[in-house]
């Protein structure tokens, strides 16, 4: 009898074949319970490729492609400025990632043992040098990081990239015209804080949600007038506008209390 159900299904592989059903297994669960929970807005509207939006002045209309920001730390200090988790200035047990208004806004940065905790989360926006000067082939095909990679070796903090095109411009109905802005981590990184109380469950998440305004990041820039922008020490004519990106972006990241 099982040799007959063999050559059966030998014989209907011409046809429809013998159809056999596997069940996947689950796959693990990030263990990383810290999630850094980005929403993207432009002013009052959640940002995604289709949306449409004016810039205040020009009237440029921009839609966005990604905003994208290298994270490159996390550690948690006590109420008494101690550092608990991980050692401080240790990165060896940090996998750098990414939060993304496309791929990913929701940032599993690390994980926390159970336990009552009461302190600062502290992260880092951008790299430090020695991130930075991590071979751009060391990264699997999925990392987050592979969109961050420089032409000339090491890591952006920052990426906006979208479209625009001027209110007059009727030969297409949404932006078409690209742009991009790019900071690297050698010119930018940010330590950033938020002070909470908060008990780590097993199988539990605990959330920091980040208001980012992109209406504020762009302020007193027009893709209309400069479409691309590379902030890196290496490039004499932008390296300048650093501090005024910076106040932009500073503004731009509300962590929600």
């Amino acid at each position: 009898m099982k040799n007959a159900w063999f050559a059966v299904c030998v014989a209907a592989l011409g046809f429809a074949g013998c159809e056999a059903t596997f069940v996947e297994p689950d796959p693990a669960r990030d263990q990383r319970n810290i999630v850094l929970r980005h929403f993207y807005y432009f002013k009052g509207d959640l940002i995604d490729t289709n949306k449409v939006f004016a810039l205040d002045g020009s009237g440029t209309q921009i839609r966005f492609k990604n905003i994208e920001m290298a994270m490159g730390f996390y550690h948690f200090e006590n109420h008494l400025g101690d550092t608990i988790y991980p050692v401080k200035g240790d990165t060896t047990e940090f996998s750098v990632t990414s939060t993304s208004s496309l791929y990913d806004a929701f940032t599993r940065i690390y994980e926390l043992p159970s336990g009552t905790y009461s302190g600062r989360h502290w992260w880092r926006i951008g790299l430090d040098s020695a991130q930075n000067a991590v071979p751009t082939t060391s990264w699997s095909p999925e990392s987050p990081m592979n969109r961050l990679v420089r032409p000339n070796g090491g890591y952006n903090a920052v990426v906006i990239e979208g479209w625009w095109k001027s209110p007059t411009d009727t030969t297409q109905d949404k932006p078409y015209k690209p742009f991009k802005y790019t900071i690297s981590s050698a010119a930018f990184n940010e330590l950033l804080e938020y002070q909470s109380q908060f008990t780590v469950r097993k199988g539990r998440d605990v959330n920091v949600n980040i208001v980012f305004k992109a209406n504020l990041l762009l302020e007193n820039v027009d893709p209309a007038l400069v479409d691309q922008i590379d902030i890196d020490p290496s490039n004499p004519l932008f390296y300048p506008l650093l501090p005024s990106f910076r106040l932009n972006l500073l503004k731009a990241y509300q962590i929600q209390l």
